[in-house]
């Protein structure tokens, strides 16, 4: 598993620390690869990760791609050869000197968890390594001009940080970066001691670190970081190395070699910014809200108390993005934390969980009545629009809010806040939801659901319904629509609205829309091979929007005909208005190479979708179907029936078949024949039934015209 935030901080600044100490060009090398080796094991799992610095002047294992990319300063993970004629995977990055040329590359071969934060480190690893080589070079120049013999007169013009000072802490003598540090001449400081400089709350740190060299003796040496006054009047931090050198001649003080920190502090805040706040809004991201919402509990858990989370999720925020481009929507989240901010409560805590995803931590007063203002105040204050720039968004959020108190854990917390959004946007958007534990319930029953789904599909367990399709006029069954069940051997059969929608949402829909269309296709040969059918009957079969956006839908499709046996022209595939105007120009493509093999297509549930008449005449329809909502409708009055009128009028204009769907009554058959539908299913004929019984029904309708054939040429 990925190591988590406060991990990789911690190796991340304990690395800042070894480089910054690191005595050469090599040692700094040592010491990054060692960090990265360390990251890269703890993102990748189990997995194997090889970690090694190539120098800029080696000979390059990079593809000529990879290294055009690098060139545009795109560091990334990307394949590259390993030199041996394989190829690998994995992570590089430029490592340059102070100059900006190019030292080498930082690479990681094998794999790494996704979400791990990997590239984020390093490129800060990188960044880290940079500034120690610059160190690196600086001191190195130092040292070769540093000489034991003139000691004093080094200190007095060094551009390093050193101070002598005696027993007593008095300043003997300074180097001028001391004194440009501050600001004060060498006659101005020499005389005072060095507590003057150093923050009151650090005083007594650096007396116990002068103690203790002098306890120590010659040459004994204490590392201590404190704060020092600067001369612009802020406080920063200094690391510096104590050494007893009060024995030795010609020099008779503390040695105090210096260097600001301020960098490495600077580098750790910044580090643990882009850990815990979101780089947007600057709010605190999910890690951080996690963190404070775990000490609520903690907190709450003592007196029995709650706290509550209330998540809001923007209602068709892509809409945004699509409209007017990602940087826009960028702009109206920024705009709409701005928003938030300013009905937070000094106890509660806002934060930018990801996407268009805010969350509030209430954790003071009553509850839940608390809980329920600050979701009002938020709600209220969306309300108004949004304006960016000169553009004015009218936005709509979700709203779940979530309880909790001893026992349970943050991120149970903010699943429930998460599911109790998700309810909201489910009963129609725009609202607030208080989590209720029947919520998870049915979380927990779809997913078993979906397990016991893909084991049923395997196990043949999904099988067609076929309801009649009738002729308005004779009443002959002309066809049947394939309607998917799934018979589970504990539950029996299990109704559709439990298993379509879940089949959509996983995926699942793909396998089991062929799985139907294999079956439905082989009964209609079969059908044909006993009689039971002519050549004008056909089987009719739903297809999911996902399976017509699928690359191989055609060659599935053509695949189970062929396998099957059954007559192409005996076989219509039911797409709906929506289905297939939200990729039209695909759509069409995929739907004329069906037609070519000879496959009929259906439109289904037409007048509940677009019902664009300049897409409607592109696409290459046979059948149409008009829904039962307006079917339900047409015995309520003339404008009712003139509707339904004009869908038949049109499918004539254009060529096509008319059908109606969910007609359960007599009347409405006898006005659709009227008004001229050529064909309908529901329930005044049939319902969907199982293999068997529509057999029978196929059998008794043969047999009832072999009888009227005898009776008429008696």
């Amino acid at each position: 598993m990925p190591a988590g935030g406060s991990e990789r901080h911690k190796v991340l600044a304990e690395c800042a620390t070894m480089l910054l100490h690191a005595e050469n060009r090599e040692g700094i090398l040592e010491v990054a690869l060692n960090a990265v080796q360390t990251l890269a094991a703890a993102a990748s799992g189990d997995d194997p990760v090889v970690a090694r610095f190539v120098p800029a002047e080696a000979s390059s294992p990079f593809t000529a791609s990879f290294l055009e990319a690098l060139e545009r300063g795109m560091d990334h993970a990307a394949p590259f050869s390993r030199g041996d004629g394989e190829e690998g995977t994995g992570f590089v990055a430029q490592v340059r000197d102070p100059s900006g040329s190019r030292v080498g590359f930082l690479v990681v071969e094998g794999p790494i968890v996704d979400g791990s934060g990997f590239v984020g480190d390093l490129r800060n690893l990188c960044i880290q390594v940079e500034m120690a080589l610059h160190a690196a070079e600086v001191a190195d120049a130092k040292i070769r001009e540093r000489s034991e013999k003139v000691f004093r007169s080094l200190v007095k013009n060094s551009s390093d940080q050193y101070t002598l000072i005696s027993r007593d802490l008095a300043i003997r003598s300074l180097s001028p970066a001391v004194e440009k540090m501050v600001e004060n001449r060498h006659e101005q400081v020499v005389g005072k001691t060095i507590l003057d400089f150093v923050h009151p709350d650090d005083v007594a740190d650096l007396n116990a670190a002068v103690d203790e060299i002098v306890e120590g003796g010659k040459g004994s040496t204490v590392k201590l970081e404190y704060r020092v006054r600067y001369d612009d009047g802020t406080w920063r931090f200094i690391e510096s190395v104590f050494t007893n050198h009060l024995d030795e001649p010609h020099i008779e003080s503390i040695v105090v070699n210096s260097r600001d920190n301020s960098m490495r502090r600077n580098l750790e805040k910044e580090l643990v910014r882009r850990e815990m706040f979101d780089h947007l809004t600057g709010l605190p991201n999910r890690s951080l809200f996690l963190e404070k919402a775990a000490l609520a509990l903690a907190r709450v858990s003592h007196r029995r108390g709650q706290v509550a989370i209330v998540l809001l999720d923007f209602d068709d925020f892509q809409l945004v993005n699509d409209s007017f481009g990602h940087a826009a929507g960028d702009e109206l989240l920024k705009a709409a934390a701005a928003k938030l901010e300013t009905i937070v409560r000094s106890d509660d805590t806002i934060a930018h969980i990801g996407g268009d995803e805010f969350a509030i931590l209430v954790s003071g007063g009553e509850m839940p009545r608390g809980a329920e203002l600050v979701a009002k105040r938020a709600f209220d204050v969306l309300e108004d629009p949004i304006v960016v720039d000169t553009t004015q968004y009218n936005v709509r959020v979700s709203m779940g809010i979530a309880f909790g108190g001893s026992g349970m854990t943050a991120e149970d917390l903010l699943r429930n806040a998460d599911l109790a959004t998700a309810t909201a946007k489910k009963n129609g958007k725009g609202r607030i939801e208080v989590f209720r534990d029947e919520m998870h319930e049915e979380v927990v029953r779809k997913l078993h659901t979906a397990t016991d789904l893909r084991r049923a599909i395997g196990d043949g367990e999904i099988e067609p319904f076929f309801q009649p399709i009738v002729n308005v006029g004779t009443g002959e069954i002309i066809g049947c629509e394939a309607l998917a069940r799934w018979r589970h051997p504990e539950r029996g059969l299990v109704q559709p609205f439990e298993f379509i929608p879940l089949a959509e949402a996983t995926g699942l829909i793909v396998p089991m829309g062929v799985e139907i269309l294999r079956k439905s296709c082989t009964q209609c040969a079969d059908w044909r091979k006993q009689g039971l059918v002519g050549s004008p009957f056909y089987v009719s079969v739903n297809v999911s929007p996902i399976q017509l956006q699928r690359d191989d839908m055609v060659e599935v499709v053509s695949t189970v005909i062929r396998e099957s046996g059954v007559d192409p022209k005996s076989v219509v595939l039911e797409v709906t208005e929506s289905c297939a105007m939200q990729h039209i120009e695909e759509a069409m493509e995929r739907l004329d190479q069906l037609k070519r093999i000879g496959i009929r297509i259906a439109l289904d549930d037409f007048g509940t979708g677009y019902s664009s008449l300049s897409y409607l005449s592109r696409l290459p329809m046979d059948i149409m179907k008009i829904d039962k909502s307006f079917v339900d409708r047409m015995t309520g009055g003339n404008e009712e029936l003139k509707i339904v009128k004009t869908m038949i009028d049109l499918g004539a204009s254009l060529d096509l078949t008319t059908l109606a769907e969910g007609v359960e009554e007599e009347g409405q058959l006898a006005v659709l024949n009227r008004l001229g539908c050529r064909s309908y299913q529901g329930y005044y004929f049939a319902k969907p039934m199982p293999v068997a019984d529509f057999v029978e029904v196929l059998a008794a309708q043969k047999k009832g015209a072999a009888s009227a054939l005898a009776a008429t040429s008696n």
